[in-house]
């Protein structure tokens, strides 16, 4: 199998990776890779540090941008950087039940807060995009640019909980009082389950607790979006249809990492791919390295061991991670570039070296 095959055959492919491995990098390049066999790509990082965008010294806003591609290219690269607060409102828009809820939740002081402060939503965010991106027949693969290993598999375990969300317990209790309170009106409730308010009134304020329930009942419709959206997703990421790279650099940190990741996505039911070794020492460097005569022979004997150190590596790594694997694992060695990959013409070049 090559990379081809897998760009072929695939819906969305998520690239996964420790900060500094040149994920942001592959991603691109990857992206790049399909749009030159013809492919319409949509490329989206879910990475905060918005490093895609510096890699192609542009700014990116919320909205997909067509890349600048070689004029031989004949598919094309749409690319953007999820804005959590843009793609939350679009999800009000389309699950809200009226405009006047809309409106409501919208300007609730509490969505305010979860839509660009609380922790996660830009997660799930990127979720719900994915499954737009993914039914837009205007694109024929969808490329996932992640955070850094244990950030990607919080993301990826997110697309679990998304559509379990609508079940919770705590939020049906929270809802239930104030719905009923909703229905028979609000000091008639508090008259008859005086002693259930004051209680929850020591506990949390009523203030704070009507506030929450309020924007819980306004959000029903809503989270009921959520999780249908959470099924796809599951659908989407667990089919034939998705695939996951995961990129690594040459050493032990590294490698360390690799395992972790390779054992928490197959946890999650993923399928692997491939793996990107990223900076390998180019063949026909090592191959000089070991066939010229050099006058510091002691220097570059112990160049030599290192080689060999590297070599080793290699193949343990890819070993190790093949028989965790269910099958095949296709193993690809991405030459060191010795500079910054920071221009679309460098990563024009450097798509090349992903065989």
């Amino acid at each position: 199998m090559s990379i081809e095959k897998v760009i072929d055959n695939k819906k969305v492919i998520v690239l996964l990776g420790a900060g500094g491995v040149g994920k942001t990098t592959c991603s691109i390049a990857t992206a790049i890779r399909a749009a030159k066999l013809g492919k319409r790509v949509a490329l989206i990082s879910i990475d905060p540090a918005r490093r895609l965008a510096d890699a192609l010294g542009l700014k990116f806003d919320t909205e997909l941008k067509e890349l600048k591609l070689d004029s031989s290219v004949s598919g094309c690269v749409y690319a953007m950087m999820i804005d959590q607060k843009q793609v939350f409102d679009q999800m009000i828009y389309r699950y809200s039940t009226s405009s006047k809820i809309t409106k409501k939740i919208l300007s609730h002081d509490l969505y305010k807060m979860i839509s660009s402060k609380v922790s996660g939503s830009l997660e799930y965010m990127a979720l719900a995009k994915l499954c737009d991106l993914v039914e837009d027949d205007n694109y024929d693969i969808v490329i996932l640019d992640t955070p850094p290993d244990t950030n990607a598999i919080c993301f990826l375990k997110k697309s679990h909980f998304l559509h379990v969300f609508h079940d919770n317990k705590v939020m049906t209790w929270l809802i239930k009082p104030f719905y009923i309170a909703n229905r028979l009106g609000f000091s008639r409730f508090v008259k008859i389950g005086g002693k259930l308010i004051n209680g929850l009134t020591t506990v949390t304020g009523i203030k704070s607790l009507a506030l929450i329930s309020e924007f819980a009942i306004l959000m029903q419709s809503v989270i009921q979006g959520f999780n249908q959206a959470g099924k796809k997703i599951q659908k989407i990421l667990n089919s034939f249809d998705s695939s996951f790279i995961l990129v690594t650099n040459l050493n032990q940190t590294s490698y360390r990492s690799s395992r972790y990741l390779f054992n928490e996505i197959k946890t999650l039911g993923y399928n692997i791919d491939a793996l990107y070794l990223n900076r390998c020492l180019p063949g026909k460097l090592i191959q000089s390295i070991f066939s010229n005569n050099y006058d510091d022979m002691i220097l570059i004997g112990k160049i030599r061991d290192k080689v060999k150190e590297e070599e080793k590596l290699i193949e343990k790594m890819f070993k190790d991670l093949s028989q965790l694997n269910e099958k095949p694992l296709l193993k690809i060695r991405i030459d060191d570039q010795f500079e910054n990959v920071n221009s679309l013409s460098a990563l024009h070049n450097f798509s090349k070296k992903i065989l």
